[in-house]
């Protein structure tokens, strides 16, 4: 099986935006800290989604390009973003960001590293930045709990979900970040919990790549299943679900 990233998130730019979380701020300051981000800074965010990193960024007075393969995220990012007049909207891809050579400092990748052809990426980091800092984000989750049970739900009703399950966790293994920096980065990690009303849960689940979309098969069922879930676990009309921010910085 092979994805598409320009439509792999087609139809869930809403739902993705209601949904995800962004990352933990003392993460996001760490960068700025002690890793060479600052307010001077050109960073190229490669597969932005919907802005997620890319409104930390600018909040902290980086010129911010968002490079985003898919149509209705990067309209989503640029909806919610265009107020920032150090913000652009590239549509490119990992390989292919469509920026000229030397026209960053900084790249970064958050929640969207597994999706790419490494090597290639690397490639044009090193085309990007001249030999720069590149920054890979992710929010990670438990695997007992509430997980454990969201995880089940989807194993019968999304067919996809293993294939994309193995693509993410292959390609964010620590082998792979460390053959991405040649063996040479910094770790930051901290914890960022989330507490979701059911809307958000539920947008949350469906947000996924390999959820059912409506009118699908499967779709009733799988989100009916989660909102019995959520009814399940919730404790005054939300659910706290365990979460760390991690970042892998380094240069190439």
């Amino acid at each position: 099986m092979s994805v598409d990233n320009r439509t792999l998130f087609s139809g869930r730019a809403q739902d993705y935006e209601r949904a995800r979380p962004d990352y933990a701020p003392q993460l996001v300051n760490a960068l700025y800290a002690r890793y060479g981000f600052s307010a001077r800074s050109r960073i190229a965010d490669v597969g932005a989604g919907t802005g997620k990193l890319t409104g930390m960024l600018l909040a902290r007075g980086s010129t911010v390009y968002a490079v985003e393969p898919n149509a209705d995220m990067r309209a989503a990012c640029a909806a919610r973003l265009h107020g920032y007049r150090a913000f652009t909207c590239v549509a490119g891809d990992a390989s292919h960001t469509g920026l000229p050579a030397g026209s960053v400092d900084i790249v970064t990748a958050a929640q969207a590293f597994h999706w790419f052809d490494a090597q290639a990426f690397r490639a044009e980091c090193v085309r990007l930045t001249g030999g720069g800092t590149v920054a890979i984000l992710y929010n990670g989750h438990g695997e007992g709990g509430i997980y454990a049970d969201i995880g089940q739900i989807s194993a019968r009703h999304c067919p996809e979900r293993l294939f994309h399950r193995q693509r993410s966790r292959g390609a964010a293994t620590e082998d792979a970040i460390r053959a991405f920096f040649g063996g040479k980065y910094a770790v930051e990690e901290a914890d960022y919990p989330l507490t979701e009303d059911e809307e958000t849960f539920l947008c949350g689940r469906l947000s996924r790549s390999y959820a059912p979309r409506a009118g699908e098969a499967g779709f009733e069922a799988y989100l009916g299943e989660m909102r019995e879930l959520f009814a399940r676990y919730e404790r005054g009309g939300v659910v706290t679900l365990g979460n760390r921010s991690v970042a892998y910085i380094g240069s190439v």
